[in-house]
């Protein structure tokens, strides 16, 4: 990207993770213009359009859910979210909804009670949404308990067990919704076992398991939905972002009986499913398949993490270097030994890649996370290039003088 003053911005965050193909890539740009020519917009309460009708068959097919799907649309992640937990809740006949500490489901009301932390999303925005509750994650680097990953006992799931009695009874929990790697959260990558064990506690209760795919979802992981690592099916899948091709849309996709639960003209959207937007979703659903860049984002993983990884011993300040796919976070801390964290530093860091050119996330429960989630796309020579531009942030982090001025282009928190 280019400001006003001609500055070249290399944008390692494909655009808060919606833009698997990059900025404008000109296949999806053609589906869009294409379709712009036919219909601009057409509500789904009146009359269903050809790409909407075609890229739900075409989500229900492939999403990782069991047995026949069906498919909603809407607007935004958030939209999504609060759907699902709507068609949980009127499929169970419950009420009660349980999130994870470091989550991040979105800013509306509902999705602010979900998201599992207080600054920036839920601090002032009270009162919250009712029957919503949150336990620990599967946060290795930053167990809860301050036990290692193996031999644990995965304590962060006997939390769950003990509010079944101490807060929300089992049979009163209509959903359990998880990111499979938290994102804005930190990156944080669960054990495979955890999320296994999360599922059977879920259906040995009753409980519907809702997969937040929005940031992970298309490949983005390197498979081409992330519960796939570990061989969980989700009863309801949630996507986002990169589902429109770079337009507002999203979508839940779920087991035929539960979505056919919720009476008609019980889920509604004015919007939701435009012809434009679906249109471009799938052109880039054709290309994620067709050009294998799920297996492609693999290859990014490896790039970056052969990289990134050397840096742990390089530079005392990174304490850990974890990542599925194109989506990998470094974590950055005042003290190995105390793992204190180092969110000034983060954004120190994050600036300074702003001044040379390089666009790049902070995020994590302490703000001290780096994020990098390049498109599935990027030339080799380009990706180098972005890390090159952090190794060197990363070397001056020492010399940049704390609480240095914040350019008035510098990005935000996500």
């Amino acid at each position: 990207m280019w400001d006003e003053e001609g500055r070249r911005f290399l944008d390692l965050t494909s655009g808060l993770g919606v833009l698997h193909l990059g900025h404008c890539h000109p296949l999806v740009e053609e589906a869009m213009a294409g379709q712009i020519r036919e219909a601009v917009h057409v509500c789904s309460h009146l009359m269903l359009s050809r790409p909407s009708l075609e890229l739900a068959c075409r989500l229900n097919a492939i999403v990782p859910v069991a047995g026949p799907c069906r498919t909603f649309f809407c607007n935004s992640g958030a939209e999504a979210v609060e759907n699902a937990i709507k068609i949980a809740r009127y499929a169970t006949g419950r009420r009660g909804v349980l999130a994870f500490h470091g989550a991040y489901h979105g800013r509306t009301l509902l999705c602010t009670t979900l998201t599992g932390r207080t600054r920036p999303y839920r601090k002032g925005f009270g009162p919250l949404a009712t029957d919503v509750f949150h336990v620990p994650y599967a946060y290795c680097y930053r167990c809860a308990w301050g036990l290692p990953p193996t031999g644990c006992g995965f304590r962060c799931l006997e939390a769950m067990e003990r509010l079944f009695l101490t807060e929300c009874p089992a049979e009163e929990l209509a959903a359990v919704v998880f990111e499979p790697v938290q994102g804005e959260g930190g990156v944080v990558v669960p054990p495979d076992e955890f999320l296994v064990r999360l599922q059977k506690l879920c259906r040995d209760n009753g409980i519907l398991l809702v997969a937040d795919e929005v940031q992970t979802g298309l490949g983005r992981t390197g498979v081409p939905f992330a519960t796939q690592h570990s061989g969980v099916e989700p009863d309801l899948v949630v996507l986002g972002k990169a589902l429109g091709g770079g337009l507002p849309l999203a979508s839940v996709t779920g087991r035929a009986p539960i979505m056919e639960s919720v009476h008609p003209g019980g889920l509604g959207s004015t919007f939701g499913g435009n012809p434009v937007a679906c249109a471009a979703g799938l052109r880039l659903l054709h290309l994620l398949w067709d050009e294998d860049l799920h297996t492609r984002a693999r290859e990014i993983e490896m790039r970056l993490l052969s990289r990134a990884r050397p840096w742990h011993e390089a530079f005392p300040c990174v304490g850990e270097v974890r990542g599925r796919g194109a989506m990998v976070g470094i974590e950055l801390v005042k003290q190995r030994e105390t793992r204190e964290p180092a969110p000034a530093e983060a954004q120190r860091v994050v600036r300074r890649c702003f001044e040379k050119g390089l666009i790049l996330l902070w995020g994590g429960l302490h703000r001290n996370v780096i994020r990098l989630l390049p498109p599935l796309n990027i030339p080799w020579e380009e990706l180098e290039m972005g890390l090159d531009l952090l190794e060197e942030s990363l070397k001056e982090l020492d010399s940049t003088p704390p609480g240095g001025v914040r350019s008035r282009n510098s990005p935000s928190e996500g």
